[in-house]
């Protein structure tokens, strides 16, 4: 059982760095369109290797199949989720040589260089057909408000079928409250300064579980999962950044607005939280690793998706389960104006498949069961009101989670995404660790991202 529970984590891990840093999925080339509702039709597919999500959809294309036995599916989900040659590579390698299949998904950060480079084929009036819309105002009214952002190009036109959108969620662990005094369910945090008079309260109720004999922090009430990953980071920056109105680039994404106030808002508020409530120089820093703090119990608060439950601390066996835990949605900057951050994965079809219909068609099959998928795989599809689907106590505090993505905003997007977010990491890096400051820090990322964002 140890063994399993360690593959579990390890694998876990792996995709939550593959959630933040990888990009799209397909290798086996296209089969030609034969043609015809009850011809032969073969499409292929790409997933990566993620045992609750392909098991799922590995039982449904198994069931489309059945109900159409004209068509058949090749599904690979055998490439590893992260590091060289895995998923981003033979997708990113495929692409370039003709050889990707006709449906992968997509991570938001990198869909638009896919986009600009005319590799997704659009959702047009035949892709809806085959979704089963009567119109693309018909199909973004389907999920939620600014889900289809990422996914789009400059005039709107959407290239991807969501089967995952994540925001963050604030975890907090009970029985670290507890042991320090405080009543869980006597807590109410909508703001960020809520959390820190909170968080502080239980530090100096058990100060030596967070605290040294120096009185230096050995473990972090929270560390926000923002280092030595570029979306992750870019994650966390979003959701403030959609706190104070602040954003990376300006509409027209010619040029840089990181170090206007707002954004210089949203960053200090980063650096407060991170500083007061723990110190970033001690504890994990990569964002699965974090995680998997607040999992094993180490570390007593998390900001992490709606997926936590269901695949993580589930999945893991956490200790956290038996003690118990709260999900407080997300605190805000200021009272009663809520922001947050979306990214995930979007199905999308090869622009060269000659099988798009059929595509399409099988599409809006494999995503028509959201409560399934969320239950075998822990993934939530961007529905509104989602939380009213699940059934009695199925996912704990699933109204507070849903909730959660009000005022959500998309990563900014733009060609130049992966040269800009490690421009940004490396100065929110600087700022925790070692104390730069915010404006100067800020004023130095707009100057080298200004260049980079020269012709797009």
């Amino acid at each position: 059982m140890k063994t399993r529970k360690i593959s579990v984590i390890i694998t876990l891990l792996s995709l939550v760095a593959l959630l933040s840093t990888a990009c799209v999925a397909p290798m086996a080339a296209p089969a030609a369109d034969m043609g015809g509702a009850d011809q032969p039709v073969e499409l292929s597919m790409w997933y990566f290797n993620w045992p609750p999500g392909y098991e799922y959809q590995a039982e449904r294309v198994r069931i489309y199949m059945d109900e159409h036995p004209n068509v058949t599916i090749d599904f690979d989900h055998s490439i590893p989720p992260v590091g060289e040659g895995g998923f981003e590579d033979k997708v990113t390698s495929s692409l370039a040589t003709g050889t990707a299949p006709d449906i992968f998904a997509v991570i938001n950060p990198q869909a638009i260089k896919l986009i600009n480079k005319g590799q997704l084929a659009p959702i047009d009036d035949e892709a809806l057909a085959g979704l089963g819309f009567d119109s693309v105002e018909e199909l973004k009214a389907s999920r939620l408000p600014g889900a289809f952002d990422s996914w789009s190009a400059m005039d709107g036109t959407p290239y991807g079928y969501h089967w995952e959108l994540s925001w963050l969620v604030l975890y907090c662990n009970d029985e670290h409250f507890r042991q320090a005094g405080v009543d869980p369910d006597a807590v109410t945090l909508e703001t960020w300064d809520d959390l820190i008079s909170v968080g502080k309260q239980v530090i100096e109720g058990n100060p030596d579980f967070y605290l040294d004999d120096a009185g230096n922090f050995q473990r972090n009430f929270i560390k926000l999962p923002m280092y030595f990953d570029d979306t992750w980071s870019m994650q966390v920056l979003t959701t403030f950044l959609a706190q104070t109105g602040g954003s990376v680039l300006n509409a027209e994404r010619t040029e840089a607005t990181i170090n206007e106030p707002a954004g210089v808002e949203a960053v200090e508020w980063m650096m407060r939280v991170s500083r007061e409530l723990g110190d970033p120089n001690i504890g994990p820093v990569i964002p699965g690793e974090v995680h998997a703090a607040f999992g094993s119990g180490e570390m007593t608060c998390d900001l992490a998706g709606p997926w936590m439950y269901e695949a993580f601390l589930v999945a893991t066996e956490s200790p956290v389960l038996d003690s118990g835990y709260h999900a407080y949605g997300m605190p805000s900057i200021e009272s009663g104006k809520p922001g947050n951050v979306f990214w995930g994965w979007a199905w999308v079809v090869n622009a060269a498949s000659p099988n798009k219909k059929a595509a399409w068609e099988f599409l809006r099959f494999l995503e028509a069961d959201p409560q399934g998928q969320a239950t075998a795989s822990g993934i939530w599809q961007p529905l509104p009101d989602i939380e009213k689907g699940w059934g009695a106590g199925r996912v704990p505090y699933a109204d507070l989670v849903a909730a959660a993505a009000d005022g959500g905003q998309a990563i900014f997007v733009t060609g130049h995404y992966a040269e800009i977010a490690r421009i940004l990491r490396g100065k929110i890096e600087a700022m925790a660790f070692e104390g730069a400051d915010v404006q100067a820090s800020l004023d130095e990322a707009a100057e080298e991202i200004d260049p980079v964002l020269d012709g797009e």
